[in-house]
């Protein structure tokens, strides 16, 4: 004796239809989710983007405090432009050489309350994330166009 099991069509697991409004919940979702991901990483393009092309005050970080992940270096110290004009406390930065220890001034170009090294290439981090993450709009929004035609 075989149980054959029994669809209920309101339900909306019915073998012939009804899972496209899941599955255009899951899209929206999934959409909605990778958005928030990609809005950080566009903000903070900008500034890496300006280092890089040597925009910015130039000065030194005087390295006071570093902490280390498995994921690198986080320092922060006292910015001084390179004409005195411009003193920030507590500035901090994850762009430097991991052996940048404490005690230290290096140079770097101080951009929107942060300090990137000279010749930085932060924001190639930046474009991988929001590349890999309109990926997943993109596809996300495939995705709910497909499921939109089928309702």
């Amino acid at each position: 004796m075989y149980l054959h099991p029994v669809h209920d069509p309101n339900r909306g697991d019915h073998p012939k239809g009804g899972g496209a409004a899941r599955g255009i919940g899951c899209a929206v979702v999934l959409v909605l989710f990778a958005l928030m991901f990609i809005v950080g990483p566009i903000r903070a393009l900008g500034p890496a983007l300006q280092a890089a092309r040597g925009e910015g005050t130039h000065g030194t970080l005087a390295i006071k405090a570093r902490s280390c992940s498995k994921n690198g270096c986080r320092w922060s110290g006292d910015f001084v432009s390179t004409d005195n004009r411009l003193k920030v406390a507590d500035v901090e930065t994850d762009d430097l050489k991991q052996k940048t220890r404490v005690g230290e001034r290096v140079v770097v170009i101080y951009v929107e309350g942060k300090a990137y090294a000279e010749g930085t290439t932060a924001w190639k981090t930046g474009v991988l994330i929001i590349v890999g993450f309109s990926i997943v709009v993109i596809g996300g929004v495939i995705w709910l166009w497909r499921f939109s035609r089928r309702a």
